[in-house]
């Protein structure tokens, strides 16, 4: 076996303070959105549509290329095959910051109670601007009416993604290995 990645299991610990009208939750809370330097009245969070197709291609195909380390980006219909199904069900949002988009995330409903982020990304050009942060806070205050429970997965080796998410409100509760059993996948290639 070889392990190829090491991924903290975060939940969302805020909710249970906001539900208690904890002053620290809505302290973190505020510098989360705040951290872009935009004025509130300029980002906004907005479901992504059959417009924003295009943009969504580029940016989960550059996401998937990153998140799975390979030298080749994936292909168009690969791309598409996971992007629509989420898209049609109103699971893409993107973060709009001074008339541009910025940041895309994508939640998926994990049982009736509980919801996990399972793409942030934002592009080259915009990073280290807190998008990214601004973008799922926005997105978890959007959840937490629907949602009691928020989780996302980041990798270890992502210490600026695993700092984001804590400075949003997430706490680390577990970690899942990645692991690769190449026999296992040698005697699959052979038999197939």
């Amino acid at each position: 076996m070889q392990l190829l990645q090491q991924m903290n299991l975060m939940v969302y610990k805020q909710h249970t303070e906001e539900a208690a009208g904890s002053a620290a939750a809505d302290e973190r809370g505020a510098a989360a959105t705040a951290s872009t330097g935009i004025p509130s009245s300029e980002e906004a969070l907005i479901a992504a549509s059959a417009e924003d197709v295009k943009l969504l291609q580029g940016w989960f195909s550059e996401f998937l290329h990153e998140a799975m380390r390979s030298t080749a980006p994936p292909s168009d219909s690969q791309v598409n095959g996971m992007l629509q199904p989420w898209l049609q069900q109103g699971q893409f949002h993107v973060l709009q910051a001074a008339g541009q988009r910025v940041c895309l995330l994508c939640h998926v409903s994990t049982t009736s109670s509980s919801a996990r982020i399972v793409l942030v990304f934002t592009p080259q050009q915009h990073r280290r601007k807190g998008h990214a942060r601004a973008a799922v806070a926005h997105l978890c205050r959007l959840l937490l009416p629907r949602y009691s429970h928020i989780c996302l997965m980041a990798s270890q080796a992502n210490a600026t993604a695993n700092h984001v998410y804590q400075d949003v409100g997430f706490a680390t509760v577990g970690v899942m290995h990645k692991l690769r059993n190449a026999a296992a996948e040698s005697t699959n290639a052979n038999h197939g």
